[in-house]
């Protein structure tokens, strides 16, 4: 993301659509910057990351979803789209059911958001049933 940007998972885009193809340009060129054979260990360790085969990986990939919504969590909410209401509920969830702490930070990231709408008058009761159905 230093490298190709940071696109929103709700983005609609072109930009959005060649993601994966910006990422792997920008992952040669930090490849090309480094002395042999740290280049290809941090290809290795992105591509082990993208892939979310190993503990590590799906560890990592759950603290990247949090991370995004500690973010919001720390924003002011006029900051926020209506959609990230939405992703309270949907962007974090699988990614942390792997693991029972994980699970439990979830929950708790997810409780501090809800008190931050709930402050900021939206209904997070119809956010949660829009969101659930």
């Amino acid at each position: 993301e230093a490298e190709a940007g940071d696109i929103p998972v709700f983005e609609i885009s072109d930009r959005r659509r060649a993601k994966a193809k910006l990422e792997a340009a920008a992952m040669e060129r930090i490849r090309a910057s480094l002395p042999e054979p740290v280049g290809d260990e941090v290809v290795a360790l992105w591509q082990e990351f993208e892939a979310r085969q190993t503990p590590e990986a799906r560890f990592a990939g759950a603290l990247d979803h949090l991370e995004v919504q500690v973010q919001h969590n720390l924003a002011d909410l006029a900051t926020w789209e209506e959609v990230e209401y939405d992703l309270v509920y949907t962007k974090m969830d699988a990614a942390c059911a792997h693991d029972p702490f994980l699970a439990d930070f979830c929950a708790a990231v997810k409780d501090q958001a809800e008190a931050k709408m709930r402050d900021g008058g939206v209904d997070v009761d119809a956010v949660k049933s829009r969101v659930m159905r």
